[in-house]
């Protein structure tokens, strides 16, 4: 995996004084229909430096006050940038180790991909190639964050199909840099420094697990950034490159979970009976409602996507992560749940290669407790 689309690079990490479980801040599009989640993250990393200062939960996407939020996370960006928040960790990847919620470990590379090397358009001969489309909506917002960012902090896990074989031996002589509790049970995290020197693993094909509006996003802001710069600007310009984790999908602790869809504002009973209707046959999937759950069946996500959006009586959809979540906020009045299966990782990149991207929000690399806290960044603003 060590070749031109993933590379080393200067990483940034906050200096040895910092807490840094208050630092670390799980992805944004995590915990979007549960506020109070948030507000402790707020209160537990109030008064110190934290990621969540430089980053804005998916739930206060719908603010009046978007643009002052915005504002606010550049600002933080800014101060911490110029205020001796962060050292410099020169040309390197991370050799992550990720404690799970279920005690499993993770393995994961931490480096930077070249977007020249990415198209949200599924091209054949792309080197990094999305495995979801993109919920459109959402690229507005996430492009104009990433416009007003001076700094690279991504959520965004990729996949190889190439297997991951540290060895003790080699882990124990590299530097450790990070190693400490994740806040709100998202486990442990220790993260070593490997040179530009050592063995990563090659691969010919990088598959975007989260992070799909991310690094679409990051990709749009490059191509309007590009004509502006000169032949040379454009080689090395910070913003042609994306910081991310990769892990191998031979992981034994990488299970693929569904993403659930939530209803908000329809008549859940109406709802019901239109799918009943529309369909008779294919995959099972359960719904709740209240005190209410049963089975329905669907050809596939695609459809079953295709319908809700087309569907005119209801409010906005929801993609939650975790059963347990999704059956909680099904009680709320006016919202149905409907609670996919999972999709099996086995053949996975084979599909992919062949072309076919999933449906948008059809997995998510395991657990909301188990997702990717931002932690690692880089800097966007090129030197003088």
């Amino acid at each position: 995996m060590d070749n031109d689309f993933f590379r080393p690079c200067d990483i940034l990490l906050p200096t040895t004084e910092i807490d840094m479980s208050k630092w670390a801040v799980i992805a944004c599009d995590q915990h979007t229909s549960e506020p109070d989640y948030w507000e402790r993250v707020r209160e537990y990393a109030e008064g110190s430096p934290s990621a969540y200062n430089m980053m804005l939960p998916e739930h206060y996407y719908r603010s009046p006050r978007i643009g002052n939020l915005i504002s606010d996370t550049r600002e933080a960006m800014d101060d911490y940038l110029n205020g001796g928040v962060f050292r410099v960790i020169s040309d390197s990847y991370i050799i992550v180790e990720r404690t799970l919620y279920n005690d499993k470990t993770r393995f994961g590379i931490v480096g930077a991909i070249d977007l020249e090397c990415y198209d949200p358009a599924q091209l054949p001969d792309t080197s990094i190639r999305a495995t979801e489309e993109v919920v459109p909506e959402r690229l507005p917002l996430r492009i104009r964050l990433r416009e007003a960012a001076s700094i690279d902090m991504p959520h965004i896990l990729m996949m190889t199909d190439t297997r991951f074989t540290f060895t003790e031996r080699e882990l124990s002589r590299l530097e450790v840099l990070y190693d400490f509790d994740l806040m709100e049970g998202g486990g442990h995290i220790k993260g070593r420094r490997a040179n530009s020197d050592f063995p990563i693993p090659r691969s010919d094909l990088l598959l975007v697990g989260d992070g799909n509006h991310s690094v679409a996003s990051a990709k749009a802001c490059w191509e309007k950034l590009k004509p502006t710069l000169s032949e040379a600007e454009r080689e090395t310009h910070p913003c042609r490159f994306l910081l991310v984790e990769v892990v191998s999908i031979h992981d034994p602790s990488l299970e693929f979970e569904p993403i659930n869809r939530i209803v908000f504002d329809c008549d859940p009973e109406k709802l019901v009976a239109a799918l009943r209707e529309k369909f008779h046959y294919g995959d099972e999937i359960v719904y709740a409602y209240g005190n209410h759950n049963g089975l329905l069946h669907v050809p596939s996500l695609s459809v079953l996507q295709a319908f809700l959006d087309e569907y005119p009586e209801r409010g906005h959809i929801d993609y939650i992560h975790g059963e347990d979540v999704a059956a909680k906020l099904a009680r709320k009045p006016e919202t149905l749940a409907i609670i996919l299966p999972a999709i099996d990782k086995d053949g996975f990149f084979d599909t992919v290669r062949k072309g076919g991207a999933f449906p948008r929000k059809a997995f998510s690399m395991g657990g909301a407790r188990d997702k990717r806290y931002y932690l690692e960044c880089r800097k966007l603003i090129a030197d003088d």
